[in-house]
């Protein structure tokens, strides 16, 4: 049973920890967990109230034994920690978490190196909420029954070509492919609902689903083809990239011959000597 003498609170703030450690119950009214109050602390589990809002740098940090922690269940989490990736650091045993869906954003900073987000497998998912993609595939189908793609869920993915989100996936946040570039086919989500860092990978994905011949919404597809158009030249990398898109570009006749040579550089700066060829190929019929 936990003793309330063995935490030091002030105003709503705990300070401090006194206590032997083991399984801890933070007390109900406890607003903030101040910095460090954890910090090394033999403590195996932690049930955490939700009066607190606020958590303090490495407040758990460092804590080896520690395998178990719940956030008791809240309505929301603004505003509830600061150093996301450092409150729960250097504790890789934590296998088992229970915490509210309002948290599943910030799950992945809070246990990243932990056995808990290991142990959840090639898709870390929260009621339907996708924490992290933690394959290795280069080509990636999100199952049907996830909703929301999490921040940073792909990131640094460096070898990821392609990534086909449901349709019960609506949004995809600038965040989710942080550092990774595939082609990103959500041809039911209209190109303007993506953040400007993320439309070159959507119009490379929309070409894909494109060119298979899949059924599209007219507008959504009109408003593509008239991005596609305008924004060719900030387009050429991804083109070159992604075959698609190239060949979207190629078949809509959408170069005229002043582009080409961009086009042409890019395909050498990229090292792409099939994509060149198709370029090439193209200047012919003009």
């Amino acid at each position: 049973m936990e003793n309330k003498q063995d935490f030091v609170i002030t105003k709503g703030v705990l300070t401090k920890y006194k206590g032997p450690g083991g399984d801890v119950v933070i007390p109900e009214g406890v607003k903030k967990i101040g910095p460090d109050v954890f910090c090394g602390r033999r403590l195996q589990s932690v049930t955490i109230p939700k009066s607190v809002r606020s958590i303090g740098h490495s407040a758990f940090s460092d804590c080896e034994n520690l395998t178990s922690v719940t956030f008791q269940n809240r309505e929301d989490a603004v505003g509830i920690i600061g150093d996301l990736n450092l409150v729960f650091d250097g504790c890789p045993n934590i296998a088992n978490v229970a915490i509210p869906r309002c948290m599943a954003g910030i799950a992945i900073a809070l246990f990243e190196d932990t056995l808990w987000l290991k142990n959840l497998g090639e898709f870390a998912v929260l009621d339907h909420f996708l924490i992290k993609y933690q394959g290795t595939k280069a080509n990636v189908v999100i199952p049907e029954e996830i909703e929301e793609l999490g921040w940073r869920s792909f990131a640094g993915c460096k070898n990821l070509t392609s990534v086909t989100i449901p349709k019960s996936v609506e949004a995809i946040d600038k965040s989710t492919f942080k550092d990774s570039s595939p082609a990103i086919i959500a041809p039911h989500i209209p190109i303007d609902d993506f953040a400007p860092k993320n439309k070159p990978g959507a119009c490379a994905g929309f070409a894909k689903a494109y060119l298979d011949g899949a059924e599209l919404d007219e507008e959504i597809k009109a408003d593509y083809l008239k991005y596609i158009k305008g924004q060719k030249k900030r387009l050429y990398p991804q083109a070159v990239q992604h075959e698609e898109l190239l060949r979207l570009m190629l078949a809509e006749k959408i170069l005229s011959r002043k582009d080409v040579d961009i086009l042409l550089a890019e395909c050498d700066n990229q090292n792409n000597a099939a994509a060149k060829a198709a370029v090439q190929d193209y200047i012919n019929t003009l």
